[in-house]
């Protein structure tokens, strides 16, 4: 799924999870939280956009949160398509989960052994951000992973 499709499915899912039966089990919930993430960090980037719009500098002196946003949309997104592709698939969403908690374990050891210093500026500076969100998310993966596991 693109970024503009999995935005689009992510606020189509939070409305729908809103108006559903209060009932929602442990995936729900976090497929819901997940779904307003990535819609509330979606809306910052379309706001950030309309002012690169009015005023391209003054917008690019402004663009740090712009690009945490984008980086922490990108790994809920990655999160989200692979655990729906095993649900439909038959497996276990959970399994899943943590096969991303791993992988991602990995490739932020291996960033850490990347010299970004031949990489251009923005690209570095975006490999950090992808970085920072990858750490901050995978505390709450783990959190969300117990929970599938508790109630399994």
């Amino acid at each position: 799924m693109t970024h503009l499709e999995m935005v689009t499915w992510a606020k189509e899912q939070a409305v729908k999870a809103f108006n559903a039966n209060p009932e929602r089990n442990v995936l729900q919930e976090m497929y819901m939280e997940m779904a307003w993430e990535i819609t509330s960090l979606n809306n910052d980037l379309e706001e950030w956009g309309k002012k690169f719009q009015a005023e391209p500098a003054y917008s690019f002196e402004w663009s740090d949160q712009a690009m945490d946003n984008a980086a922490r949309i990108e790994l809920y997104c990655q999160i989200l398509s692979a655990m729906f592709d095993a649900e439909k698939k038959g497996e276990n969403p959970a399994d899943c989960l943590g096969a991303w908690i791993d992988e991602t374990t990995k490739k932020l050891i291996q960033f850490y052994d990347y010299d970004a210093s031949h990489t251009g500026g923005a690209k570095s500076l975006m490999m950090g951000k992808k970085g920072y969100a990858a750490s901050r998310l995978l505390e709450k993966a783990g959190y969300w992973l117990r929970k599938l596991n508790e109630s399994n």
